[in-house]
């Protein structure tokens, strides 16, 4: 759900909201999420309706809403085709290696080939329930289980080695052959304007994106164009 909300927050809250949306996304946080589900009550709902995501569903409260893998999908991909350098995707990218709950953010699809960036979702009990939403190059992938971290991501792998997901493309990492600089170089000009919440200079972020979108989508095309056939 922070996914949703976070991205209806990005196209128009205020300087200092957007700021907090990047947080929650890389921290996972519960609270901010709660603080701005308040603040925007539309947002889940807005989002869906937006993308055509019909399996998900608002609540009073976030975290009794409602999604699924399928919606999660189609939502990161309806985001890379729009803008490659879109805020939602940057931030998933730098997800932090632990949550503000101090849970890991390192499990499920998240540990697939290819992967860029990766959406992080589990229960209070930290057992009980968990899911994924990642991104790579030119696939999304989603799951959930109702079990632990560790037997998400067994999970993921097992599906992709018996064929029943696509085969993810190799991940290049940042800086190999300047292949991911212009991804890289967003997010560090996304850190930086961060830096200066509630100035006027804050959605220098979104301009930055905006800007650089020309030059994700070269490296993108330049990757594509170096991996083998499908």
């Amino acid at each position: 759900m922070k996914m949703y909300i976070a991205d209806f927050v990005f196209r128009v809250g205020s300087p200092e909201d957007v700021a907090a949306a990047a947080t929650m996304l890389r921290n996972s946080d519960d609270r901010i999420a709660t603080d701005l589900y308040r603040k925007y009550p539309a947002s889940i709902t807005d989002t869906a309706s937006r993308y055509g995501l019909t399996d998900t569903k608002s609540a009073p409260h976030w975290g009794n809403s409602t999604t699924s893998t399928y919606d999660s999908v189609k939502f990161l991909e309806a985001k890379k085709r729009e803008n490659p350098g879109d805020l939602v995707l940057i931030n998933l990218a730098q997800a932090s290696p632990r949550a503000a709950d101090g849970y890991r953010q390192d499990f499920g699809t998240a540990h697939l080939p290819g992967v860029i960036g990766t959406k992080f979702g589990w229960s209070d009990d930290h057992r009980s329930y968990h899911a994924t939403a990642s991104y790579g190059v030119d696939f999304s992938v989603a799951a959930q289980i109702n079990g632990t971290a560790d037997q998400l991501t067994e999970t993921a792998h097992g599906a992709f080695e018996t064929g029943a997901a696509p085969s993810p493309l190799p991940l290049v990492p940042f800086g190999a052959d300047g292949m991911w600089e212009p991804i890289h170089g967003l997010a560090q000009g996304f850190d930086d304007a961060l830096q200066q919440a509630g100035s006027s200079e804050v959605f220098s972020a979104t301009d930055a994106a905006e800007g650089a979108r020309r030059d994700v989508e070269s490296g993108l095309l330049q990757l594509s164009s170096m991996l083998p056939p499908q």
